[in-house]
């Protein structure tokens, strides 16, 4: 039963991929989630406050790890998935 699992999840991950690459690369939805991500991380680096960077870091970290873990349950239990994204995979769908 795991082989099964493993081999019908790897037939799944070859499909969004090639979905991905021949749908959803490079279209207009793909470009402005790679130009929010870009403003965003330049304004970041911009107004971030050099005297706290160390505690801003933790901050973050703390924040995109529980966001993380949030997201990937949501998407285990497919409460909600993700029309385009920036990329197909994850570690989880990597497995």
């Amino acid at each position: 039963m795991p082989n099964e699992i493993d081999e019908l999840n790897g037939k799944a991950n070859r499909m969004e991929l090639d979905w991905w690459m021949s749908h959803d690369l490079f279209s207009l939805q793909w470009c402005i989630i790679v130009l929010v991500n870009l403003i965003s991380f330049i304004l970041f680096l911009v107004l971030i406050d050099r005297k706290r960077t160390m505690q801003i870091t933790l901050a973050f970290m703390f924040g995109f790890t529980i966001a993380g873990f949030t997201d990937e349950f949501g998407k285990f239990f497919q409460w909600w998935s993700y029309p385009h994204e920036f990329i197909p995979f994850s570690k989880r769908s990597m497995q």
